[in-house]
């Protein structure tokens, strides 16, 4: 097997793993843990687990230069941290739905960003790939029903997510270059977690374990929701163009809905398998 078919396989593997961010998030916000602290949550549990990890493992992580320093920080704060605050309070604002298809404008973000920045070629088989992206998260959430509900500040709320989560693509592409995936992957959250003091509840922290659940949920929002997907993400980042990638992951809003269909019980539709079968309809074009 290429280390470009792992490398596709790495990316479909992170779309799927976000795409449970929801069965984690609802649990916690049930619990009473709020938005800015679940934001919080992903970043410092995943720089506290992934930096004892690779302290263990691999401490060439740890290694920085001062010239990445700039791209470190922007990469944690403006692209890890960013993307989960904006789509954490997208959902107090929007549906679910709609706050997927808010993300996943991403993918075109990326595409555009690609062009003119890292130089990228924009193909027909991009251009193609893309609107089936699009046309399938559209179709998952389920837009075209005519129920879904947004507000303008959730709009602005859903698209500054995209754009935010578009940037970790960008940061990553140039910090690959002289880092690997798990030094980028780690010093991300270390680096989304300066905002600590600024967003932190204290009132909230002895909710986190109030119960077995709670803390089962929440370490399944670090750890899969976060660390494992953002780690596979940015090891595909070596072999596939930033483009490609972020329409392979846009598999995550299929997966959470199929995750609302069988674990919540949320109703099943055509919609919904038709959306899917979009996305993966965009990933072999790209493969």
């Amino acid at each position: 097997m290429s280390k470009k078919t792992i490398a596709y396989l790495e990316l479909i593997a992170a779309g799927v793993s976000w795409g449970f961010i929801g069965l984690f998030t609802r649990h916690l916000s049930a619990a009473g843990i709020g938005a800015d602290n679940i934001a919080l949550l992903r970043c410092v549990g995943s720089a506290l687990f992934s930096a004892v990890f690779f302290a263990l493992t691999d401490r060439a992580a740890f290694h920085i230069t001062r010239r990445d320093v700039p791209l470190h920080l922007g990469n944690g704060v403006l692209s890890t941290l960013g993307s989960a605050y904006f789509y954490m309070y997208c959902q107090t604002e929007c549906s679910l739905a709609v706050s997927g298809i808010l993300l996943y404008t991403a993918p075109a973000i990326v595409v555009v960003l690609s062009v003119f920045i890292l130089k990228e070629r924009l193909t027909k088989g991009k251009v193609l790939a893309l609107a089936l992206t699009t046309l399938g998260c559209a179709l998952v959430s389920g837009v075209f029903g005519g129920e879904q509900s947004c507000t303008a500040l959730g709009l602005f709320y859903g698209l500054c997510s995209g754009f935010t989560y578009a940037l970790y693509s960008i940061f990553s592409f140039y910090l690959l270059k002289r880092n690997s995936a798990n030094g980028v992957t780690m010093w991300s959250y270390i680096f989304a977690s300066l905002a600590l003091p600024f967003l932190l509840h204290t009132d909230e922290l002895p909710l986190l374990w109030s119960s077995g659940t709670v803390v089962f949920h929440a370490f399944g929002l670090v750890f899969f929701g976060s660390l494992l997907p953002a780690w596979l993400y940015t090891k595909g980042l070596e072999y596939v163009e930033a483009s490609r990638a972020q329409m392979v992951v846009a598999l995550e809003p299929a997966v959470a809905a199929l995750v609302g269909i069988f674990v919540f019980g949320e109703p099943m539709s055509a919609a919904v398998f038709a959306g899917l079968g979009c996305i993966i309809a965009s990933i072999c074009i790209l493969r």
